[in-house]
């Protein structure tokens, strides 16, 4: 899934001579792999693309104002006004920027990470509206500012550093996306400050044993803002996460769910989930709910099992290790 994603990254480098250490504009030519509709992922917490925050009962979360981290925890997904869609109309032009920071994995340098505003489109990226630029300095982050971006498309942006400069996408390679709290792309139709992406090291992960301790089912419960996350880890490998963000407006089972399914594989205390589909439902306050596929990150974190902070018995703690802050949360066991 990712390698399909960030296929249309390496045509770039290939194909522009003008995206560059210098921060030059490019277009971004090739196709985005899984994502689902465009009208359908503005935000992974969001309404409708129009702007409608009515699937949310009023809010819409996990947006620009707060810096996107997938973290293990889930937790609140706070944004700043309209967050989902960004924050901000577009300006008198009809365009609009997307700025923000891109961290490299751990040890790493964002240097010659391509950015790309990717206008969804079909199932794909349209190279006439999307946009391209590369990132000059070291260091382990640097800003990005997307600009000019033309009003109408949804915006996806990606970060893919090729490591051998093979102009492929291969293990080894730095890739990531600007996403929520539950791991899923977030999309874009004005303008945003602080989409903050998280790059990982491209991996294909094989399935390993998963021990007994860390198998079963394990949630935890934001009751404040209405959100639960959940993982569940069989003996083989399998995995899968659940997001759940209520509306804190309407019942009937109005809100927002993000699902992953995929495997994961077990080094000492380290674990990467490594989803292979995902799916974002929305169950507005009235009318009927609408399921679309979505992108999902690459996760790295570290695990331990240990006496449970909140209640009797133990619990699986979980430290996401691609968050620069490397916040631990607190799972309880179903």
């Amino acid at each position: 899934m990712k390698k399909l994603l960030f296929l249309g990254a390496a045509l770039l480098l290939s194909a522009t001579a003008n995206c560059n250490s210098s921060g030059s504009k490019s277009k971004y030519d090739g196709e985005a792999g899984v994502g689902g509709e465009a009208t359908g992922q503005p935000s992974a917490m969001g309404g409708e693309a129009s702007g409608d925050p009515s699937a949310m009962g009023g809010e819409q979360a996990a947006g620009a104002g707060a810096r996107p981290r997938p973290t293990a925890g889930g937790g609140a997904a706070g944004g700043g006004d309209d967050a989902g869609q960004g924050g901000e109309a577009p300006d008198s032009s009809g365009t609009f920027s997307i700025e923000g920071t891109v961290y490299a994995p751990a040890g790493g340098e964002v240097e010659g990470t391509v950015v790309i505003g990717c206008a969804w489109l079909d199932g794909g990226c349209d190279d006439a509206k999307s946009q391209a630029i590369q990132i000059g300095e070291s260091g382990a982050s640097g800003p990005y500012a997307l600009e000019n971006l033309e009003a109408g498309p949804t915006y996806l942006v990606l970060f893919w550093k090729d490591m051998n400069d093979s102009g492929e996408v291969d293990d080894d390679d730095y890739v990531g996306v600007v996403a929520d709290e539950s791991g899923a792309a977030r999309a874009f139709t004005s303008a945003a400050a602080d989409a903050d992406g998280i790059m990982a090291v491209q991996q294909e992960v094989a399935a390993t044993a998963v021990p007994a301790e860390l198998v079963g089912d394990w949630f935890a419960v934001s009751a404040s803002v209405g959100a639960t996350s959940e993982w569940r880890f069989a003996a083989d490998g399998n995995a899968s996460s659940a997001f759940t963000l209520n509306s804190a407006f309407c019942g009937g089972g109005a809100g927002t769910a993000i699902n992953s399914q995929g495997v994961i594989a077990v080094d000492g205390d380290e674990l990467t989930f490594s989803p292979a589909s995902g799916q974002k439902t929305v169950k507005p306050c009235s009318g009927s709910s609408t399921t679309t596929d979505y992108f999902m990150n690459v996760r790295h974190l570290r695990w331990r099992v240990a006496a449970s902070s909140t209640q009797a018995g133990t619990a699986l703690y979980l430290t996401d290790l691609q968050d620069p802050d490397q916040i631990e949360a607190e799972f309880q066991k179903l």
